[in-house]
């Protein structure tokens, strides 16, 4: 089992192209560590989970343009 976690450790290190940060997640991954905000960033948008920061902030902003649109606020 041991075995098996550091082969599939060093195989996702190999891919990446930053090999610092996917060291640090995997030791917040392994210790536990991982903040809440990596764990539950998700917002359902038309049946759909967004998890992606940048759609995110994107729907965030779509939303406050409507709203002010819909309040004709300039």
């Amino acid at each position: 089992m041991i075995e098996a976690k550091k082969q599939h450790y060093s195989r996702l290190e190999a891919k990446s192209n930053n090999k610092t940060t996917r060291r640090w997640n995997i030791l917040k991954k392994e210790t536990g560590k991982v903040h809440l905000v990596e764990q539950l960033l998700t917002l359902p948008v038309n049946d759909e989970k967004l998890k992606n920061p940048t759609n995110v902030a994107n729907a965030f902003n779509n939303c406050f343009v409507i709203i002010t649109e819909k309040l004709n606020i300039r």
